[in-house]
């Protein structure tokens, strides 16, 4: 069968899995006959891998509170912990937008917290002015500002504007 046509079936056959016109056990048997077994082992592999990653990401924020404010780790050490956070969220977000994952902005968001956490946890071990901390905090704000310009995000936009004025309203009262 060409290309074009078994593409057709397969489309069909996703519809039919998706709106449950068919059994899945069917489903996966049609689709395992007509992709020669490759899409189906790919797509479990794949949505598993991203299961694990989106299970992994979600706690990574409430653990760099804990890491920061609960445990008596040496600041050099919680550095090493939140730095490993980053890493990982920031790798997150990379895989996910390369394959265009529907937990992309999870990603995007739990790195930008983290961030944040990590340069006001630097700030508070290096320097005691608060109103360096404000200046962070409004450089991290700005900065998501920058980056939902520049990628079209618009929940990202907002949610620093919205950011920048709530810091203000907090230095002004």
């Amino acid at each position: 069968m060409p290309d074009n046509r078994t593409q057709v079936i397969i489309n069909e056959i996703n519809y039919w899995k998706e709106h449950k016109l068919l059994p899945d056990v069917y489903c996966d048997f049609l689709l395992a006959l007509y992709t020669h077994g490759e899409e189906a082992s790919h797509k479990s592999y794949s949505s598993k891998m991203f299961l694990v990653y989106t299970t992994l990401l979600i706690p990574l924020t409430p653990l760099s509170f804990v890491v920061i404010y609960i445990t008596q780790f040496s600041p050099i050490l919680q550095i090493g912990i939140l730095t490993l956070f980053l890493i990982f969220a920031i790798w997150s977000y990379s895989i996910f937008k390369k394959h265009q994952y529907h937990f992309t902005y999870l990603a995007l968001i739990t790195m930008l917290i983290l961030i944040l956490l990590i340069s006001l946890f630097l700030v508070q071990i290096f320097f005691t002015a608060s109103s360096l901390t404000l200046l962070i905090i409004i450089i991290n704000f700005i900065g998501w500002f920058i980056l939902g310009r520049k990628n079209e995000l618009k929940f990202l936009t907002i949610k620093s504007v919205l950011a920048v004025v709530f810091t203000g309203i907090y230095i002004v009262f």
